[in-house]
């Protein structure tokens, strides 16, 4: 008697080689895929602006490493010490405000090189959840802590995540693996977090199906 789903993947047409350049962005999913690419000698960066989970996030992210344009000064906030940016992960940040600009333009700078070099990028996607701003209205990558109050929460619908999908693609010339991450963001409720995985899973499906020869789902 077997206690396991057995799974046939259907091997691809074409296969990453160890000549090629991986870009690894998005949730701690994206980390460990990108860890065991290494660990097996593929030449791989991962999530060089640090771990995001949502694919606005991650687009404006992209967007960010492409052309090159860091936070400014103003947009850094200060939390226990650390000077951080809303679009950033907390591990690019800074004990004082040019510590932390300074890290942020060399993270971004060493994204827009491996984007720009990659021949595939890894993308994988953790929540359709959102927060968003109050007082800019922007969609923050990390809330850092702040108070509950100083962010709206919000569902993506999936024409949105698609059009966030639609700029990452079109942000290179690479091939573009999408996928969900399996972690389960249980802060969401069991529920809320199914529902978000299947609106990603939708809107990677409708990717797929516009760009069939560059983007694959995994």
């Amino acid at each position: 008697m077997k206690f396991r789903t057995e799974i046939d993947i259907t091997p691809w047409s074409t296969k990453i080689e160890y000549r090629d350049e991986i870009l690894c962005l998005g949730s701690c999913f994206a980390n460990n895929i990108g860890e065991r690419l290494r660990q097996c000698k593929f030449r791989a960066t991962v999530n060089p602006t640090g771990i995001l989970f949502n694919p606005r996030s991650i687009a404006d992210s992209v967007a960010r490493m492409r052309r090159g344009i860091a936070p400014a000064a103003e947009e850094l906030i200060c939390h226990e010490g650390r000077y951080l940016a809303y679009d950033f992960h907390s591990s690019i940040s800074g004990t004082t405000p040019e510590e932390a600009l300074d890290n942020i333009s060399k993270a971004t700078a060493s994204g827009g090189e491996a984007l720009a070099r990659a021949s595939h990028l890894i993308v994988t996607l953790g929540t359709a959840w959102i927060y968003r701003h109050r007082a800019s209205g922007k969609v923050v990558a990390n809330c850092h802590k702040q108070p509950h109050s100083t962010f709206t929460r919000e569902l993506m619908t999936v024409s949105e995540i698609v059009e966030a999908l639609e700029e990452i693609v079109a942000s290179c010339e690479a091939q573009v693996i999408l996928t969900v991450s399996p972690i389960r963001h249980l802060g969401d409720g069991i529920e809320q977090n199914a529902l978000s995985k299947a609106l990603l899973r939708v809107a990677i499906e409708e990717a797929r199906r516009r760009h069939p020869e560059r983007v694959r789902y995994f």
